[in-house]
């Protein structure tokens, strides 16, 4: 909606700036008159860049599903793991649909004994409070072999990266 109320200002100014440029150059008798155009032509546009591009980088950011400057997925994720009966989170994925809408899915690995349905509701009201509306919570039983992978190789991820972050902060081996 932001894109269209700027086209019609944009084209407004041009239709202004036109006819403004058109009568100066018909009843000024001035021997710089001739330039009048091309000076207005050159601050349409710039007036018109200046407000396209803040819509180009917010489309952008969209289209890349970017998770957005106000969400912190860290927090997210932390307060999902202090929910009752929650054990781990993964797969935390934080999008934005459009403009207003931010979306996310998530994995809860839980006791089996809890009560999946509760637990879901809460999560779900947790996201709600957070300015996640649209969400998708998967609930997944602790102590499944397929769990336990992917806990280990999220430890292993984690332990790469903090030998990665480890060398980039070392000085150099020459």
């Amino acid at each position: 909606m932001k894109a269209v109320l700027l086209h019609v200002i944009g084209d407004f100014l041009g239709s202004i700036g036109v006819i403004t440029s058109g009568l100066l150059e018909t009843y000024i008798d001035w021997e710089y008159r001739f330039y009048i155009d091309p000076i207005t032509s050159v601050v349409i546009a710039i007036i018109i860049l200046s407000s396209a591009i803040p819509v180009l980088i917010s489309c952008a950011k969209i289209l890349l599903e970017n998770v957005p400057r106000e969400i912190s997925p860290s927090f997210v994720e932390r307060r999902l793991r202090s929910v009752a009966g929650v054990q781990g989170v993964h797969e935390l994925h934080i999008w934005q649909l459009h403009e207003t809408k931010v979306i996310a899915s998530v994995h809860l690995v839980a006791d089996p004994k809890t009560d999946f349905p509760a637990l879901l509701d809460e999560a779900k009201a947790q996201l709600h409070r957070m300015g996640l509306h649209s969400s998708t919570v998967q609930i997944e039983a602790a102590g499944s072999r397929k769990i336990e992978e992917k806990e280990r190789k999220r430890a292993r991820d984690l332990g790469v990266r903090r030998s990665l972050a480890h060398l980039a902060s070392s000085p150099p081996f020459y």
